[in-house]
């Protein structure tokens, strides 16, 4: 099990969305918590939304949601991409329903297909609730092409993270 916000130094949080700026106990309370298979390329992340990332409808806003789809299903690329980084050359979502405030959520993610420098990464976003036996909700499903830039072999000489 990792938390993801761990992973990233501090110095480079403020520069990640899902990360940084709304990683805090008034936004996403939990990490994310991820469980995660490099080999495999499969990956689970748990997070609770919390009622500051509510729009105007008084649900989850679907630009958090959007952000953890990218950030996760990127996360899930990374380990098959020759330098481990790469960044979204695509990301397709379609939304289903909208996300309750506190509520948690479990994402889903599995490579697809990886060849060379491009991996394609497909998964969902569905409700997660431990004390109920109500079928999950899926609230989003996506694609994300992640690609390795050709520049980024020479990130190895330099060490970022």
């Amino acid at each position: 099990m990792l938390i993801s916000s761990d992973l990233i130094p501090e110095a480079h949080r403020v520069n990640h969305v899902g990360l940084g700026l709304l990683n805090s106990p008034k936004k996403i309370n939990i990490g994310p918590l991820i469980f995660i298979n490099p080999e495999k390329g499969e990956m689970y992340s748990f997070c609770r939304l919390n009622s500051n990332l509510v729009g105007t409808d008084g649900k989850i806003h679907n630009g958090v949601i959007s952000t953890l789809m990218d950030e996760s299903l990127c996360f899930c690329g990374f380990p098959k991409l020759p330098s481990k980084r790469g960044v979204t050359a695509r990301l397709s979502i379609n939304y289903h329903a909208k996300a309750a405030p506190d509520s948690m959520v479990m994402l889903v993610a599995k490579v697809t297909n990886h060849h060379n420098r491009k991996c394609v990464i497909n998964g969902h976003i569905e409700t997660y609730d431990e004390k109920s036996l109500k079928k999950p909700e899926v609230i989003a499903d996506g694609e994300c092409i992640l690609v390795q830039p050709k520049w980024f072999k020479y990130f190895d000489w330099v060490h970022l993270f």
